[in-house]
């Protein structure tokens, strides 16, 4: 669960700097499959930020401790989920007294960061946390072809 939490934070994060935006709330949720034998768990919880930000880093930071409070042993899950709120213009946070992080240095981490990921292709430089494998990941296979929107799904007619 930790990978796909980590996984999702880090995409909504990569979304959230393409818009200029900064989150000052994050909710992580999670659920076991409804439709299938056996015990059911859902829950979700609220953590206020204690910085406005953008960064990967520390939303995944807390993430996971969301996660890790919430997430309980013996059930299959299903579902995962990590939702910002609470969302400001980037150019508008204002500094904790009391926040030692260097901001500016991860300010410039995440353009890196974003930058090679433009240049060389999305997931070329991921988070660790987010996993090398990832077995859990969405099967693909099963989707409904998007031809109304792809040109390379539209059905060819042979003659």
């Amino acid at each position: 669960m930790e990978e796909a939490v980590s996984v999702y934070t880090s995409r909504v994060a990569e979304k959230l700097r393409c818009e200029r935006l900064a989150a000052t709330v994050l909710i992580v949720c999670l659920t076991t499959n409804e439709f299938k034998e056996g015990p059911q768990y859902s829950n979700a919880l609220t953590l206020r930020l204690p910085v406005v930000t953008d960064s990967t880093a520390d939303l995944i930071q807390c993430a996971l401790q969301g996660i890790r409070a919430i997430c309980r042993d013996g059930y299959l899950y299903k579902k995962a989920g990590v939702i910002l709120t609470g969302l400001v213009p980037a150019s508008q946070t204002q500094a904790d007294l009391f926040d030692s992080k260097d901001r500016g240095r991860s300010k410039r981490l995440m353009s890196t960061l974003d930058a090679v990921n433009d240049r060389w292709g999305a997931g070329t430089l991921e988070y660790a946390a987010s996993g090398l494998t990832k077995p859990w990941k969405t099967q693909i296979h099963r989707r409904s072809p998007a031809y109304t929107t792809d040109w390379d799904e539209l059905p060819v007619v042979s003659a």
